[in-house]
This record gives C-alpha cells, structure tokens and sequence, in this order.
C-alpha cells in the first residue's frame, strides 16, 4: 500500500545524501499496523519542510483506528519538526481509490 520511498532502503540513500531520516512506526500487540517515514534536510539552522512522500502507512480499512494513529503520528511529527527546524508538514498518502 506503500511505494519505496517509504522504505528502509530509500531512507539509507537520503541518508547518504545528508537528509535526516526519521521512522516512525504503529504497533498493536507487538505487530506493526501502520507508520511513516519522515525526511528533512540536516541544516537545523534553516526553516525547512518535514516529508512523508507516499506516506504515513495506516491500515485505511479501518477508519477509527486510522484516525488514533493519525493523531499520534502528528504529536509525533510536532516534536520532530521542532528538532529538525521545520517549520511545516507534508503528507503524501496513498490512500485507495474512492468508491
């Protein structure tokens, strides 16, 4: 449901090429159920952006379960974005094809 860029392996090539690279990640009973990776770039000094391209991942079946995830990313991202000087948010999910 996801596309590579929300992958360990594209984390590893932003990281070579000086991004920072954040992962989040949503367990229920030890299983992963949803998450993000996150990308901005490793000059704190500058306002910048903190990106999940083609994600967060989130079971979207499940709408309630997507919205208490959604909500804990975002606290989540508020903390990082402080830490890594950005100054805004941008999503990308992949969401389904509306019926």
């Amino acid at each position: 449901e996801s596309g590579f860029m929300q992958s360990l392996y594209w984390a590893r090539f932003k990281r070579k090429q000086g991004l920072q690279c954040f992962h989040l990640e949503a367990r229920q009973d030890g299983k992963l159920i949803g998450g993000a990776m996150l990308y901005a770039p490793a000059d704190e000094k500058r306002s910048s952006v903190l990106i999940a391209p083609e994600g967060p991942l989130l079971p979207w079946h499940n709408q309630k379960l997507s919205e208490e995830i959604m909500q804990l990313l975002l606290k989540k991202c508020e903390q990082l974005a402080e830490s890594a000087g950005a100054m805004s948010l941008r999503i990308e999910p992949r969401l389904p094809e509306p019926a």
